[in-house]
């Protein structure tokens, strides 16, 4: 995909509505979205065939544009549900994003990673049993939560 006709179509996808101040919410533009996964897939290879996590995913942007990219999956995980819920709007508009994304709920809290890291490894060994044990620490006890 040509970088112009990504951010054509990441400028079609919702934002946030009303952005929570103490969540440091902020729109990730079209502009800056394209070339940042554009850039990642063209320079470095690391989108195409790929399952893609983005933490703290907002409404979806870059994961949408992983998508857009042939990324094999995406995962987006945020802290707000109404993130999530945009976020999974926003893949409807997309067409293309069907089948290809799930969002979940998860946060960070001391001493790790508050979200099922189980279920990011089953979505990881669709694709690349390689991957989980990237993904997954060795002294994981589990916890977390999923949507």
């Amino acid at each position: 995909m040509k970088l112009k006709q990504l951010e054509g179509l990441l400028g079609s996808i919702q934002q946030f509505p009303n952005p929570k101040l103490e969540l440091e919410q902020y729109p990730t533009g079209p502009h800056i979205a394209s070339r940042l996964v554009y850039t990642a897939e063209n320079t470095f290879g690391d989108v195409n065939g790929k399952v893609v996590a983005d933490f703290g995913c907002g409404c979806g942007t870059l994961g949408i544009a992983g998508a857009l990219m042939d990324a094999d999956y995406i995962m987006g995980f945020d802290i707000d549900s109404q993130s999530l819920e945009t976020a999974s709007q926003n893949v409807e508009l997309i067409e293309i994003c069907k089948g290809k994304a799930e969002w979940g709920w998860g946060g960070l809290k001391q001493g790790g990673l508050d979200l099922d890291l189980g279920w990011f490894a089953r979505i990881c060994a669709r694709t690349d049993v390689g991957s989980v044990l990237e993904v997954v620490p060795r002294d994981w006890e589990g916890g977390g939560q999923r949507s």
